[in-house]
């Protein structure tokens, strides 16, 4: 490895440190997107393409198109901006409460890919973490989002949502540089001068950040103990999934917009299986899965004998899933169910279980069902205590018997048949009555 990457880089990255993200151009014109750089690598430099990566030897590249990794390339918001021309509007962002997650499949992927690009071109690279970084600072960062999406960055709910991927994003982004790093480790001022391919670092960084974090971030001694105790964390973990990034919710609304209805527990295992067979990723996956499945048979048989409803025909509620999802994956930082991400959570341990917050509509619809009832209740007992009040105003200012208008039915809300003491249903005496026979008396 040469110092002329290095110095190639440092010249390019001169005349991008001012850059800041464009405002948005006239629907009509083409989105101005970062542009790429020549496909013919200069002697002594790697590419920096997205579409793939050249191994270096000494200099010399050999490695044929054919021969490259068919790998991911580097975000640039081209997807997005395509959409914002087919409508010729700016992406409408809604949030879907009872997901805490962006209203739609489409909208959800495109606003998170928008977050990732913005952090990783905007966020400062002297800090420990986003934590470091002023909520002045992440507004500012925000505002690029309005370029591309009609967003409301003052409501609590996206702006916890923007912040959040603006924390996982930059984790994710660090990690990848350290990584990078750590190629090197052994020889600091090689290190030094070999800063990351641009699909990782962007265009938009200099080299003078990159020493930094050779400089100074790496050498940390909080950061190195952050690092260490990371990787221990790692190797506890059992299994990864196959979902990528769409959220565990969003996996599941796709399979209902195809017409399927996978229960909480099916939609698991489906992102525990590799892509298109039905092979576990691994055998600590299967036992999971396979437990899962057994217990929520199990419960299906209970609530079957017990309604007798066929068992084809039993579905359990939500909370049942999530309780059975919970006893098997157990329960991370945050009240988070492991695995389900951050929208399912588990808000308090009862008699019952695990109460999660994720409502079911059967149980909203209950609720909604019961509140109309109590308002029906409400008006009667209002209307009973309107009369009683002029009963007794009534009361106060005449002698003799209460006027006819003033006598109610005998039956009143809440009253229950009553009986004498020959057994007949006689009906509830009248509150009204025991006032009349006050005033006869009066």
């Amino acid at each position: 490895m040469t110092l002329t990457r290095a110095a190639t880089l440092s010249n390019n990255n001169n005349k991008k440190k001012t850059s800041t993200l464009l405002p948005p151009q006239p629907l009509e014109q083409p989105c101005q997107l970062p542009q790429q750089q020549s496909t013919q690598p200069q002697q002594g430099t790697s590419s920096a393409s997205g579409g793939g990566s050249c191994q270096q030897d000494e200099g010399t590249h050999t490695q044929t198109s054919s021969q490259r990794k068919n790998t991911r390339g580097r975000t640039v918001g081209a997807g997005t901006c395509d959409v914002v021309k087919k409508r010729k509007s700016l992406i409408p962002i809604r949030m879907d409460p009872s997901q805490k997650l962006v209203a739609t499949i489409e909208a959800q992927k495109l606003f998170v890919s928008e977050i990732g690009l913005i952090t990783r071109n905007k966020a400062p690279l002297n800090v420990l973490g986003m934590k470091k970084v002023s909520l002045e600072m992440k507004k500012d960062m925000a505002l690029g989002l309005q370029f591309m999406f009609d967003v409301d960055l003052t409501d609590p709910d996206i702006w916890k949502f923007i912040n959040d991927h603006m924390h996982s994003t930059y984790k994710e982004w660090k990690a990848k540089l350290h990584r990078h790093y750590k190629q090197y480790a052994s020889d600091p001022a090689l290190a030094r001068e070999t800063p990351p391919p641009e699909k990782i670092f962007g265009t938009r960084r200099t080299l003078e950040e990159w020493h930094y974090l050779v400089d100074t971030l790496y050498t940390n001694e909080q950061y190195q103990k952050r690092c260490k105790t990371n990787a221990e964390n790692r190797k506890k973990k059992e299994f990864d999934h196959t979902g990528g990034s769409r959220p565990f919710l969003k996996h599941m609304e796709a399979a209902r917009e195809k017409d399927e209805n996978p229960t909480y527990i099916c939609n698991w295992n489906n992102m525990h299986m590799l892509k298109g067979k039905s092979i576990w990723i691994n055998e600590a996956a299967e036992i999971k899965g396979k437990k899962m499945n057994e217990e929520y048979e199990k419960a299906k048989q209970q609530v079957a004998e017990s309604s007798g409803t066929p068992l084809d025909q039993v579905t359990l509620p939500i909370p049942q899933q999530l309780e059975i999802m919970t006893v098997e994956l157990g329960v991370a930082k945050g009240k988070r169910i492991r695995g389900l991400g951050s929208s399912l959570r588990v808000e308090s341990l009862h008699s019952g279980g695990f109460a999660s917050s994720c409502a079911t509509e059967q149980k909203v619809e209950e609720l909604q069902s019961t509140v109309g009832e109590l308002k029906g209740t409400v008006s009667e007992l209002q209307g009973t205590v309107g009369k009683l009040l002029d009963v007794i105003e009534w009361m106060r200012t005449h002698d003799g018997p209460l006027p006819s208008h003033l006598v109610a039915p005998s039956q009143h809300v809440g009253d229950s048949p009553c009986h004498d003491d020959q057994g007949n249903s006689g009906g509830s005496r009248n509150v009204y009555e025991d006032l009349d026979d006050i005033g006869n008396n009066h």
